[in-house]
């Protein structure tokens, strides 16, 4: 059993992934971020009215975090969604303190999990957000808002990154002398952010729309990755961190069949065949009964 949280001593300090980097940073708590001579929590009692506290000091400390947090929630949706539904926007708000506090309450990592997340952004949003299409940005939020938190607790975090060196070993078709240094870099933080998504919704069945969301946060709302034939390089690359992390396997296509039941073949099957029937017939000529 982990513990990932340790919210409720004032003295300890909070350390934070900054600018949605899932990489290993600088340890940096909250009491550095906002110094109390310029902290307002004005725009933010409104969010923790409903909150349970013990004593006015936890609820300002909460309210410090959730500033942070605040900020970075809106960093993220301009970089992540065409957003613009201010409705929408305070939702988002409202869900992140009740994201915090379920990371708070949850003590066991195994326990962590998206549908979870989604049923508190329900009871927040006041409709079932699990009944959104999940190719919509909309529900894409809701889930991007979790998991980015989810990326901003160093101590989860850091159970879900490898090494850049654990990278090249697994990866070495991301090195940057092939990809570059900027491909490089979107590569190894999509694979830590991906392996935490996959602890939160299972890869399973669920493939697309982790590289969407996914990607959604590491390189912003314009790029979009299309699998199948004709997918990129950057694509395939991507697709091969998500079955390779996932433990996937992509099943082989049976070959088809008739409604008679025999065996469909290609076409270029088809005409080997009639090439190796006519070279048979261009071999040795019959011998003719004589009369």
């Amino acid at each position: 059993m982990i513990d990932i949280h340790n919210f409720n001593n004032l003295n300890d300090e909070m350390e934070i992934v900054d600018d949605h980097t899932v990489s290993s940073g600088d340890n940096t708590s909250i009491e550095d971020q906002y110094n109390e001579d310029e902290y307002d929590t004005t725009n933010y009692d409104v969010l923790n009215d409903n909150i349970p506290y013990e004593n006015i000091e936890e609820k300002n400390y909460i309210n410090r975090i959730s500033e942070y947090d605040n900020k970075k929630l809106i960093e993220m949706l301009e970089f992540s969604f065409h957003i613009s539904n201010q409705t929408l926007i305070e939702t988002l708000q409202a869900c992140l303190i009740e994201y915090d506090k379920y990371l708070q309450d949850t003590e066991n990592i195994d326990d962590l999990k998206m549908k979870s997340a989604l049923s508190i952004a329900g009871y927040v949003y006041g409709n079932s957000v699990e009944r959104i299409n999940r190719s919509q940005e909309e529900r894409l939020a809701f889930e991007a808002t979790f998991l980015d938190l989810c990326s901003r607790r160093k101590e989860l975090m850091q159970l879900f990154t490898i090494s850049h060196d654990d990278f090249l070993k697994e990866y070495p078709d991301c090195h940057p002398n092939l990809v570059g240094p900027d491909e490089y870099d979107n590569l190894y933080r999509f694979r830590n952010l991906m392996k935490l998504a996959m602890h939160l919704i299972p890869p399973l069945h669920n493939k697309n729309h982790l590289l969407d969301l996914v990607t959604r946060i590491v390189e912003g709302k314009d790029i979009k990755h299309i699998t199948g034939t004709g997918a990129t390089k950057a694509t395939r690359l991507r697709v091969n961190i998500i079955l390779k992390e996932g433990n996937l396997v992509v099943p082989k296509r049976p070959p088809r069949k008739t409604s008679s039941g025999h065996k469909l073949t290609s076409h270029k099957t088809h005409q080997n065949k009639q090439k190796s029937s006519t070279i048979k017939h261009r071999g040795r000529p019959r011998k003719q009964k004589l009369d």
